[in-house]
Formats: structure tokens, C-alpha cells, sequence
């Protein structure tokens, strides 16, 4: 799983699927979603949300920036509500 972390916060300002998770991993979409929930309490979209909603926010401290500058840092763009 350590792999697939390190691959999120590599990728998080790009969209992700479940599907390039379960290959990092060689099992199936339906394999990977249950070993990532029981892994980290969360399905892989709330976690991926989370990642980019932290980094966002840490980036808005960080440097300062207005919300408008960081959309443009492309952390919200595949970002579900």
C-alpha cells in the first residue's frame, strides 16, 4: 500500500483512478477498494479528495496564495463534491 500512497501525493494534482491504483498493486478495482478502505478507513475517492483538499489548504497558508491562484495550481480539477 506504501506504493500506492507514495503514487497519490506523486500525482495528486493529475486525475487519479482506482483502476491505476490496482495495477500499482496487481489486483482487481474490487480487490483494491476493499483492502484500501480497510487500509485507511476511507474509499479511495474521500481519500484522494482529502489529499487535495490538505494540500490546498497547506498551500494557501504556506504561500500565501488567494484561492483563485491555487485552482490554477490544478489541485481542484477532478476534485467531487
Amino acid at each position: 500500500m506504501d506504493k500506492v500512497l507514495h503514487f497519490l501525493s506523486a500525482q495528486l494534482g493529475q486525475p487519479l483512478r482506482v483502476s491505476e491504483a490496482a495495477r500499482i498493486v496487481h489486483l482487481s478495482e474490487g480487490a483494491f477498494s476493499r483492502l484500501f478502505r480497510r487500509h485507511t478507513g476511507r474509499t479511495f475517492p474521500k481519500f484522494v479528495n482529502e489529499l487535495r483538499i490538505g494540500r490546498a489548504c497547506n498551500l494557501l497558508i504556506e504561500r500565501d496564495l488567494s484561492i483563485t491562484t491555487s485552482r490554477f495550481l490544478r489541485l481542484w480539477k477532478s476534485l467531487k463534491f
